[in-house]
């Protein structure tokens, strides 16, 4: 179930994905992407979002998947 909290970060995600979008190239965007994420987002808010990308992640453009799923690998390590 998605409550208002997943929604507003899957939307800021999107957004920041939009943003950032170099050429439409997804293996350059995606790491900035996750960067941004990692540098300013709480833990928990990238936990919310990598649990929902995992899951689901329906709602995720390809660059915020990736980028999300790239967080997952950061934070496994």
């Amino acid at each position: 179930m998605l409550t208002a909290e997943l929604k507003n970060l899957i939307k800021m995600i999107n957004h920041i994905a939009d943003n950032i979008a170099i050429a439409d190239n997804e293996a350059l965007t995606a790491p900035k992407v996750a960067a941004h994420v990692c540098n300013f987002w709480a833990h928990q808010m990238k936990e919310k979002i990598i649990d929902y990308a995992i899951c689901d992640g329906e709602l995720l453009n390809a660059v915020a998947k990736t980028a999300v799923l790239q967080l997952r690998s950061k934070s496994e390590k």
